[in-house]
């Protein structure tokens, strides 16, 4: 069940998406690591977290602000964001807060093999074709991600060009690439 009462504040769609996804995840394989790029409020992380019983869940997001120019949501005041990620993942015991963006845990042991990454950080091309490039030798299950739809462009080409069509996309934009 899930305990945390913001779920209220998230779509209904966002839901079921990442739900969806994390059953089949798990349906796949025994999810025991995943990271999440692009942690923003902790609402995907605590879903992630509910739903991945066994999984430790690594959050990595700079939480600065105009982050992703295209991307409204990162013009705000992140402090803030962060503040309330670290409010609503306070008693999330498995996940593990990693402030920056991919390329900087390059050398971090706990990161250098793991079941699934699920990408939602910048929604640039160039940015989403890096996450994709860092995170797939790393990977052992999936690579998924969220937002692949017709607005975010980029999202969907990055994807199509590194990985080819997902395996699936969910109701909420939410994709999966099986390794």
């Amino acid at each position: 069940m899930i305990a945390h009462s913001w779920y209220m504040r998230t779509s209904a769609a966002d839901i079921a998406g990442i739900k969806e996804l994390c059953a089949m995840l798990q349906e796949y394989a025994q999810i025991m690591s995943l990271v999440e790029v692009g942690s923003y409020l902790g609402e995907s992380s605590c879903l992630f977290h509910d739903c991945l019983p066994n999984a430790k869940i690594y959050c990595i997001d700079p939480w600065i602000s105009n982050y992703d120019d295209a991307d409204p949501a990162g013009n705000c005041d992140m402090t803030q964001v962060e503040r309330a990620f670290d409010i609503n993942t306070s008693s999330c015991s498995r996940i593990v807060k990693k402030k920056g963006i991919s390329s900087e845990y390059v050398d971090d042991l706990e990161l250098m093999m793991v079941d699934a990454v699920y990408i939602d950080a910048c929604h640039q091309y160039h940015s989403v074709v890096e996450d994709i490039r860092f995170w797939k030798p790393r990977c052992k299950v999936a690579i998924c991600g969220h937002d692949y739809t017709s607005h975010w462009p980029g999202v969907i080409q990055a994807v199509r060009d590194l990985l080819g069509e997902p395996s699936n996309v969910l109701v909420d934009g939410s994709w999966i690439k099986w390794l």
